[in-house]
């Protein structure tokens, strides 16, 4: 085709950086009156009575949209959005008295995106037992600031889920006080 058309320029486009080397060393090899530019994504050409060349970069890539909102989604919701898809979603769900800062009931785990078969239904049912001996440990002033509480309860789950199982589920800690 590049012999019976034999362009004056020539542009290979269309698949990875080596294949694009590639086309363009045919090109040069069919025709030497062409004058090849290999660009990649974002490369922007400009062509004048000179000839062609690559004289700048402009943004380029995949853009996502989220269908519920304008706009871009950023990289750091895309990661969080793998991360659930990976491993799921864990709430302990903990009632404490707002005083004493003691549990109050049996703390209730909710999970989504969290695969249940026989072994991590075993887990699931150690967890209340965990998280209770999480806030026994705890010191007092601990137990009565939600904030940190919360973060040890987190912290005690992910580390219990990667020992365990090896999942990294994301672990949303609710804390409740009567």
């Amino acid at each position: 085709m590049l012999s019976l058309i034999r362009p004056r320029f020539f542009v290979p486009i269309h698949g990875e950086y080596r294949q694009l080397a590639r086309h363009a060393r045919v090109a040069a090899r069919v025709s030497s009156s062409t004058k090849v530019v290999l660009a990649e994504s974002g490369d922007l050409i400009r062509f004048d009575e000179t000839g062609g060349r690559v004289v700048e970069r402009v943004p380029a890539g995949r853009i996502l949209i989220d269908g519920t909102r304008s706009g871009e989604v950023g990289d750091e919701v895309l990661r969080d959005r793998r991360h659930l898809a990976g491993d799921g979603l864990v709430v302990p769900v903990v009632t404490i008295g707002k005083q004493s800062g003691t549990l109050e009931e049996t703390p209730d785990v909710i999970t989504r995106g969290f695969v249940v078969d026989t072994r991590t239904e075993a887990l699931l049912k150690e967890i209340p037992s965990l998280l209770a001996a999480t806030l026994e440990s705890a010191s007092v002033e601990e137990r009565t600031d939600p904030g940190l509480i919360k973060e040890r309860l987190r912290v005690a789950l992910q580390r219990f889920f990667r020992k365990r199982s090896g999942l990294r589920p994301l672990v949303l800690p609710v804390v409740m006080e009567i």
